[in-house]
């Protein structure tokens, strides 16, 4: 068993393979290392959860936290490990290298989309807390809702979840060796930061990676996990969406366009297919925010992609709507910085993101450039409604800096947005 599985492990060779290094993310898991806390990983398929892993456990051992032999690396992607089909598995494996193979000391359980693995969270739950045996764990998965439910109170309080997402700029700058500018920041959120497309040079090929990556978000993740029936439909739905990035929708819009267009569904099949989108993190869902009444308005929302790629490559609409592309850089920037994002709506007029993290709030509005008086009124003057004291920001793709107006400060997007 385990020479099966030697060749993916750090017992013999450091440090493993381990592509660009994700410092932004090591520094945030760092601080819950050497704990019994449960670190969970997730992200969407493809955006580097294993590089991260591999990344993690090249730092335990260089920093002597961990030893080599005391660390056990599992990827459920790789069918060297299909042997491990439940939990039994998991204690039978963890239990023998423990007793056969580790040396003495704490032993680190690495376990990559672990979602394969029925009733893992059993074994996990079991092995974090048993006293008598020194397990850190961490875990990955593709999808948003794997502590959800059940799982999260068999596990409550005793996890941390740590989301990946796709390159930031500030990595697409240092993996593409470019400086911080217009024309890079301009590419970068168009093209994204699926990491496996900056292994390819031609751009067919990278047409061919977003494809096949979509098909298999929509085949593995979505439609055999929640036994979909109509692939038409969810295809459809996700082709509307691409389409309308940044644009305002409700569960009844949405079916209604779809059902204008001859296609044949509900709004409870909608709902739940917009659920599946968001679990497995393909779209993002920000909720339309009342900033004078403080409350969430029901029913529109925007929707806006995890990566652009998808919408670049699938449709290669080079520059059309560059505000939404902004739009949208800006969003998965604020949730990198694990701010709650919502779209804001002041008497009438709207605020593009309304973020908040602890007790702080921003306020953010972009634009693709303030080429003229009425777009400049229209995007500060808008901030300027709000009468609190917190930060108000507009974010542009401007050549330079407007700087302060009334109060709202002007920035350049490949300044502000890492």
């Amino acid at each position: 068993m385990f020479d099966s599985i030697r060749k993916y492990q750090i017992w013999d060779k450091l440090p493993l393979k381990a592509g660009f290094n994700r410092k932004s993310m090591l520094d945030k898991i760092t601080p819950a290392i050497r704990n019994n806390l449960i670190k969970v990983i997730c992200g969407q398929r493809r955006c580097g959860k294993s590089f991260l892993i591999r990344q993690i456990i090249n730092m335990l051992v260089k920093n002597n936290i961990a030893k080599p032999s005391n660390i056990l690396y599992i990827n459920m992607e790789y069918g060297a490990f299909n042997f491990l089909k439940d939990h039994n598995d998991l204690f039978y494996i963890t239990s023998n290298f423990k007793k056969n193979f580790a040396k003495n000391g704490k032993c680190f359980l690495f376990i990559d989309e672990v979602q394969k693995i029925k009733g893992w969270e059993n074994a996990v739950n079991s092995l974090s807390q048993d006293f008598t045996e020194e397990w850190e764990i961490f875990i990955s998965g593709s999808n948003a809702s794997l502590l959800s439910g059940e799982l999260s109170t068999l596990l409550s309080g005793r996890y941390a979840t740590f989301t990946l997402y796709p390159f930031s700029y500030s990595e697409y700058c240092g993996i593409t060796a470019q400086n911080p500018s217009q024309k890079s920041f301009s590419d970068y959120m168009q093209t994204g930061g699926m990491p496996e497309c900056f292994s390819f040079t031609d751009d067919n090929i990278k047409i061919n990676y977003i494809s096949d990556l979509k098909d298999s978000i929509i085949l593995r993740d979505i439609v055999k996990r929640y036994q979909v029936r109509d692939v038409r439909i969810l295809d459809t739905l996700i082709e509307l969406l691409i389409d309308s990035v940044g644009s305002y929708f409700s569960i009844l819009g949405i079916t209604n366009a779809l059902l204008s267009s001859g296609v044949k569904t509900n709004p409870v099949s909608i709902g739940n297919y917009v659920e599946y989108l968001k679990d497995v993190f393909f779209i993002h869902e920000v909720p339309k925010y009342d900033i004078y009444g403080k409350k969430i308005i029901t029913g529109e929302r925007k929707f806006y992609l995890n990566d652009p790629s998808f919408r670049f490559y699938s449709t290669f609409i080079h520059d059309s709507s560059p505000g939404n592309y902004l739009e949208n850089a800006i969003l998965l920037h604020l949730l990198r910085e694990e701010y709650s994002v919502r779209v804001g709506s002041i008497y009438g007029k709207e605020v593009d993101f309304v973020a908040q993290k602890k007790n702080s709030l921003l306020y953010v509005q972009a634009a693709y450039l303030l080429n003229s008086e009425k777009v400049i009124d229209r995007e500060f003057n808008n901030l300027g409604l709000i009468k609190d004291n917190y930060r108000k920001i507009v974010v542009t793709l401007d050549p330079v800096s407007f700087g302060n107006r009334n109060g709202v400060e002007h920035f350049l997007a490949w300044e502000w947005i890492k």
